[in-house]
């Protein structure tokens, strides 16, 4: 695994997650596995993101077609989490635009440089799960907990 290998290399967390402004609205980019991490899109969509961007160099995991769409899957997760548009900018991987509700634009893995154009939905609305990422986790717990007591119970 080529990733493994850290010789010469550093990295820093920068100090923010605010969104870019552009002419038409503001973008939250992820870069590369950060789509993999649900909390980076979360902030990204709470501090006024429009729509995300996910850029990847999946040349790590060019000979394992299951990690390349894994980590484009990921990014679906992203955009319907918090009903915003994802494009994904991948080398090597796949690389198309995912639509708020998951439907999937002009997907393809190329192998050559490629220009693609996207027409993305805008979004103000906060989403339930962008809002209140706990929200899933206190409620299956919540379940569980009714399941297991209500069958001590019998």
């Amino acid at each position: 695994l080529p990733f493994i290998g850290t010789d010469g290399f550093y990295a820093e967390p920068g100090t923010g997650n605010e969104p870019i402004q552009l002419p038409f609205g503001k973008v939250g980019t992820l870069v590369c596995n950060e789509s993999m991490v649900s909390s980076a899109s979360t902030d990204l969509t709470r501090n006024g993101a429009d729509f995300l961007v996910n850029i990847s160099n999946d040349g790590w995991f060019s000979q394992s077609p299951l990690l390349i769409k894994q980590h484009f899957y990921n990014a679906r997760f992203r955009a319907v989490e918090n009903r915003r548009d994802v494009i994904v900018n991948s080398n090597n991987g796949i690389t198309g635009q995912i639509k708020a509700d998951g439907t999937l634009i002009n997907v393809s893995r190329d192998t050559v440089s490629t220009v693609k154009q996207f027409q993305v939905q805008l979004s103000k609305d906060i989403s339930f799960y962008a809002r209140f990422p706990w929200a899933t986790l206190a409620l299956s717990l919540l379940i569980i907990g009714i399941s297991f007591f209500s069958g001590k119970k019998q």
